[in-house]
């Protein structure tokens, strides 16, 4: 009787074994994926930032693409679409007994121009608008 019990767990074992084995590469290929996609909005931001800051699309991209080696982010388009910064990278996936999954994550920041640099540089008392002489400053009025 304890010889049947001791061949049951051996098969309860190898059935469970494989499972597990799989639910934990799941994780981890889940953990990484979502890591990808954090480091990949991270860079869309820092992109959009550069770009509202330097007005030059090719320092923008570059520091995507700077910021995604540093993260270890590979495979990866960064591009511009419409006022955004775009960062897109495919992703396969081969789940036991379901076959291969093809996705792409696609992260991007918007990124706004100034059009009317009025208010840069002058001191309060000078950033009076010229059509209602209300300062941008603070949000008080100088009249």
């Amino acid at each position: 009787m304890i010889k049947d019990q001791k061949g049951n767990a051996m098969i309860q074992v190898a059935i469970m074994f494989p499972i597990l084995l799989a639910l934990t590469f799941g994780m981890i290929n889940f953990i990484l994926i979502i890591r990808d996609g954090t480091i990949m909005e991270s860079a869309a931001r820092s992109a959009a930032r550069e770009l509202g800051t330097s007005k030059s699309l090719n320092s923008a991209l570059n520091k995507a693409e700077e910021d995604l080696r540093a993260g270890l982010v590979s495979g990866t388009q960064v591009y511009i679409e419409n006022d955004k910064i775009v960062v897109k990278k495919p992703v396969n996936i081969n789940i036991p007994f379901m076959g291969k999954v093809n996705f792409s994550f696609k992260k991007e920041s918007e990124f706004y121009t100034e059009r009317d640099s009025f208010y840069y540089g002058k001191p309060p008392e000078l950033q009076k608008s010229p059509v209602d002489e209300y300062s941008g400053y603070t949000g008080n009025p100088y009249k």
